[in-house]
């Protein structure tokens, strides 16, 4: 009889654990995907996860679902076995694809670097060791071949192009379609995926000797692949009524990841793509951008808008007082602002007021374009960056007065 209600309790207990896992009770917002969403390599995800911090700006109650290294098909897999509960949430949002690629980038360089996997969990940190030890024991040349090696095996893999074709054209717009049949009232934000190895972190530092050194360009491989993926996610937004929340832009700059990659410092040195904290708050607000609250109803914010867009322009105009950058309407010029333009000017659903448009005008050419964008995401990096817009409405207000 003991054994018995011993077997009843553990088989209850296996299914309340296999049950809870991925319950989100009922949350406002679920968070999905890969370890970009699970806050990986954050010393606080629970807290300064880019979910968490979503949640938090928006008074959302939430549930992280995103796993450590999750692949684009595991997720597929995962949702059409119902292994997700996302029944009342009112945003969704998903980060998912990079692995397809950056697993297949990082088996690349470790096959071409003769990295042993064995007693590591961590291919950056097997990578890292790898390296450190080479420089020590063969020649500058030899490190260099291997660079070259690993350039030309990204720039002529067509496995990876297949890799890249089968995530954008099938195994996305299938996640989003499965998301849609079993919370079709949602709001669903897809991330785009960013190159992280671009900007700053674009090139390989390798010390010859002194103050010598040779660079390899590690992004500009990566990066045909992943505006292939990007290309093709976007329109299949438009198709199936998802949004694009475009990382890819904004994270075009250093300090977003954790990948540094200048071998004379070997300590610091890592191929770890994922986000730090500053780059969990920029996907933070880059999906706000998208974001509409709920009690926010269309007729209500055209109403609004309207109202806004006439008292605002006019005492901005009248005033000199141009808000330019904040196309947000929060009081600040953040990343989410530049990438709301960008994605204005690309046609990707985003609608901006009268006051929304002038104050998008940055670089005061009478037209929004890529440059505004990129204008508003330095003023955002650097907060005494004045921008063409500003200057004249400061020479402006001085002549008045």
């Amino acid at each position: 009889m003991l054994k018995k209600m011993i077997t009843v309790v553990i088989a209850a207990m296996s299914i309340f654990a296999a049950s809870s896992v991925y319950a989100a009770d009922n949350a406002d917002y679920i968070a999905l995907g890969d370890g970009i969403a699970s806050g990986k390599g954050l010393t606080n995800p629970e807290k300064d996860s880019y979910p968490a911090v979503f949640a938090a700006n928006n008074s959302l109650t939430f549930e992280n679902m995103g796993e450590d290294d999750m692949t684009a098909e595991k997720l597929l897999e995962k949702l059409q076995k119902g292994e997700y509960d996302l029944s009342g949430a009112k945003v969704i949002t998903v980060s998912v694809g990079s692995n397809n690629i950056y697993n297949y980038v990082m088996d690349t360089v470790s096959r071409e670097l003769e990295v042993d996997m064995t007693g590591y969990d961590d291919i950056n940190v097997a990578v890292s060791e790898r390296l450190d030890f080479l420089m020590h024991t063969e020649s500058i040349n030899e490190t260099l071949i291997r660079f070259s090696n690993i350039s030309y095996d990204l720039e002529s893999d067509g496995k990876l192009w297949d890799i890249c074709a089968e995530l954008s054209s099938k195994t996305l717009p299938a996640i989003a379609e499965e998301i849609k049949k079993q919370n079709p009232d949602a709001q669903l934000i897809f991330t785009n995926i960013y190159n992280p190895y671009s900007g700053s972190n674009t090139e390989v530092i390798i010390p010859v000797g002194g103050v010598t050194e040779m660079r390899k360009n590690i992004g500009k491989h990566c990066e045909p692949y992943v505006e292939f993926v990007n290309k093709d996610l976007a329109e299949n937004a438009e198709k199936s009524g998802f949004k694009i929340a475009d990382v890819a832009s904004v994270f075009d700059k250093g300090g977003y990841v954790n990948v540094s990659l200048d071998m004379r410092d070997m300590d610091t040195f890592t191929f770890d793509p994922y986000p730090t904290r500053a780059g969990a708050n920029v996907i933070s607000n880059t999906i706000k951008a998208l974001y509409i609250p709920e009690e926010t109803t269309m007729t209500t914010t055209e109403s609004t808008t309207e109202t806004t867009s006439e008292s605002t322009t006019e005492t901005e105009s009248t005033t000199e007082n141009i808000k330019y950058g904040d196309v947000d309407f929060n009081n600040e010029i953040t990343a989410a602002d530049a990438s709301a333009v960008l994605q204005y000017t690309l046609n990707k659903g985003v609608d901006f007021n009268e006051v929304a448009l002038i104050r998008a005008d940055v670089n005061a050419d009478g037209d929004i374009n890529a440059s505004d964008s990129s204008l508003i995401l330095q003023k955002a990096l650097v907060s005494t960056f004045i921008m063409p817009a500003e200057a004249a409405q400061e020479t402006k207000r001085k002549q008045v007065n």
